[in-house]
């Protein structure tokens, strides 16, 4: 799997890093990065219903499928400053808290419709909102990040997020490979360990700190003031221990539907939820510490 893994892995940063240079040169901001996530998180939403399937559940996998998309988009809609003129006229949706209410009102009305035909509706139920948000809602906050304050700044955001949680992934995993010797969640995850943790902490936090660096004195980035460093690796920390937690939260359901992978279209990743399972736990956490103006730039 490791001869799949690196080659994939560079494939996948270089289809990042090419979407972000074409979009930070391109109007409305996300013109290049909204798409690409719609896709992921489109292809997410069928993975989880398929995965549940494997697992014995039965969620609403249409209405999944379609809703995720519909967040995704509504979000996009909601925050961006001049969104392209065909979604505004044909996606009438102006918020995200709508869209999801809607949602849960056609989730209802199905089960309703479908009473008496099959088993513990309530579990279809639950497991059906709980994949519209959990691979819906939750990645609305990569897009919100994106606009956030405009161009560089909403970018910088998207970015910083991208790599702190990663950068706690790989952390987790060399220290763990090195030192680990006490289990961080032995019945759920046996491989993590807290020497991981701590190592993927580390990581998250130098590496986050080492990136507003960068682009503090880079020539691209003009005006732009460079946080403490305290407030980065504080930043670049939280961040990648929600990611962690999203990492742990996938393995709740993997361990649940009784697979390693959430499937096998990335070989030596497992799937899409593989990938960015620690990504949509850390988006929120990394739009509160913006929002709430403990990082700045």
């Amino acid at each position: 799997m490791l001869a799949w893994r690196v080659p994939l892995g560079v494939l996948l940063v270089a289809v990042l890093a090419a979407s972000c240079w074409l979009d930070a040169r391109a109007s409305p901001p996300g013109v290049w990065l909204f798409p690409l996530w719609l896709c992921v998180c489109t292809a997410g939403a069928d993975e989880i219903c398929r995965l549940l399937r494997r697992g014995g559940y039965r969620p609403q996998t249409g209405l999944v499928v379609v809703g995720v998309p519909a967040l995704i988009t509504t979000s996009y809609l909601e925050h961006a400053s001049t969104p392209p003129a065909f979604l505004a006229t044909w996606f009438p949706l102006a918020d995200t808290a709508t869209c999801l209410a809607l949602l849960f009102c056609v989730a209802v009305a199905w089960q309703i419709v479908r009473y008496g035909h099959v088993e513990r509706p309530l579990t279809q139920l639950a497991l059906t909102m709980w994949s519209l948000l959990y691979v819906g809602l939750l990645p609305t906050y990569v897009v919100r990040l994106r606009l956030w304050q405009g161009d560089f700044v909403g970018l910088i955001a998207v970015v910083s997020v991208v790599l702190a949680a990663k950068l706690a992934d790989i952390g987790a995993y060399t220290c763990g490979r090195i030192w680990g010797k006490h289990k961080l969640a032995p019945t759920l995850s046996p491989g993590k360990t807290v020497e991981g943790a701590i190592g993927g902490l580390v990581f998250a936090a130098l590496g986050t700190q080492l990136f507003f660096v960068s682009v503090a004195t880079s020539s691209a980035a003009d005006g732009v003031s460079l946080p403490a460093w305290w407030q980065g690796a504080l930043y670049g920390g939280t961040v990648g221990v929600a990611g962690m937690l999203g990492d742990l939260a996938e393995s709740m359901v993997k361990r649940e539907c009784g697979e390693k992978d959430s499937s096998r279209w990335l070989p030596g990743f497992g799937g899409i939820l593989d990938v960015i399972d620690s990504l949509v736990f850390a988006a929120p956490v990394a739009y509160c510490c913006w929002k709430w103006g403990w990082i700045t730039l």
